[in-house]
């Protein structure tokens, strides 16, 4: 019983240990995202508010193929830039985009049992790794300015200076994180309306049933997918 009782409570430290403030007071909430509350809004917006930009209403085959890219289960990435409001891209919280790692299957990206201990060990969590019970999540640094670019479409020099506050191991360039993955956000687009004539540009209206939440965003069409403009967290 009392090996029960240290066990869970390393789990409820290391789980502290691996929360995240954010300085800038706009999110308002910790890592893990179990206890963050991701509910924000823009200035200028009204909470709840919704106003459907002109233009031609997607058809159901359209609605299909975007909820396709937006699932949760075919990729883990792509949803999680509605996790936080913003007006343009540079303003997007990377922290919870990357809360899942970078891969797009149910699990992280796999780490060599050689490579955790290394990491452990310059993270200061040997403890953590020898208790067998806590994933490692790792994000390999190019591959994450690879996905900002390809989901954003800043520019390379740009996705560069973006820096996670996960810690970062200079030997493996990878980010690293000590704890068990979680469902973040599970989106679905409930209407989306083209707003050029050219059908690149679409406002989309979305809800998100893990988190009872709604909101709308800008999305980009692309030759590879969809590029995030812009989100609104209405509730």
């Amino acid at each position: 019983m009392n090996r029960i009782i240290i066990v869970i409570l390393c789990l409820a430290l290391l789980l502290t240990a691996c929360s995240r403030t954010d300085p800038s007071d706009d999110i308002g909430g910790t890592l893990p995202v179990l206890t963050l509350d991701l509910r924000q809004t823009t200035p200028g917006n009204t909470q709840g508010e919704e106003t459907d930009a002109p233009g031609t209403e997607f058809t159901e085959e359209e609605l299909n193929r975007l909820n396709g890219f937006l699932n949760w289960h075919f990729n883990r990435i792509a949803c999680m830039f509605l996790t936080c409001s913003y007006e343009r891209p540079e303003e997007i919280d990377f922290d919870l985009v990357f809360y899942n790692g970078t891969s797009s299957s149910a699990t992280s990206e796999p780490v060599p049992d050689a490579e955790k201990e290394a990491v452990a060990k310059a993270l200061g969590q040997e403890e953590v790794l020898a208790m067998g019970l806590i994933a490692v999540q790792k994000r390999p640094r190019t591959r994450v300015e690879e996905l900002i670019r390809t989901y954003t479409g800043l520019p390379a020099e740009t996705a560069a200076q973006i820096r996670l506050s996960y810690p970062f191991v200079e030997e493996y360039d990878a980010y690293y994180t000590f704890f068990q993955d979680a469902e973040v956000i599970y989106a679905k687009a409930v209407k989306a309306i083209w707003m050029d004539e050219e059908h690149t540009l679409a406002q989309v209206r979305w809800t998100d049933r893990v988190r009872d939440r709604a909101g709308t965003a800008v999305m980009e069409k692309t030759e590879e997918g969809w590029r995030f403009v812009s989100n609104r967290i209405e509730r």
